[in-house]
């Protein structure tokens, strides 16, 4: 009788443990990401091999050369603008509008 007290207090630990556990998964920060589809009014690359790309809606995002992307995103975002078509930006964080100094990718709509 002990052994099967003992082993359900085991059991409900054990799915509490879990339970927290998936909780504190759902509310991490990576799964914050944004998308915003918006079209592309200007680009401007220089500065150490910054780009530094403006939106229809005034939002902007910066790309370092750290950024192991920052060419295919440079590659999209000329064809886009040269093709008058939307893209989809994907931030880190949860807002469309302002400056972004990080950016996770850039779709061709």
């Amino acid at each position: 009788m002990e052994f099967q007290t003992l082993s359900r207090m085991t059991f409900r630990i054990a799915a509490a443990s879990l339970l927290a556990g998936v909780a504190a998964l759902g509310s991490s920060p990576a799964l914050a990401e944004t998308d915003c589809v918006t079209t592309i009014s200007s680009i401007f690359a220089g500065s150490g091999g910054l780009i530094w790309i403006t939106f229809a809606d005034s939002s902007t995002v910066e790309i370092p050369q750290s950024n192991p992307s920052q060419t295919a995103i440079l590659s999209l975002a000329v064809s886009a603008q040269l093709a008058n078509r939307q893209v989809q930006v994907r931030y880190p964080s949860g807002v469309c509008t302002g400056h972004h100094a990080e950016i996770v990718g850039l779709f061709l709509k």
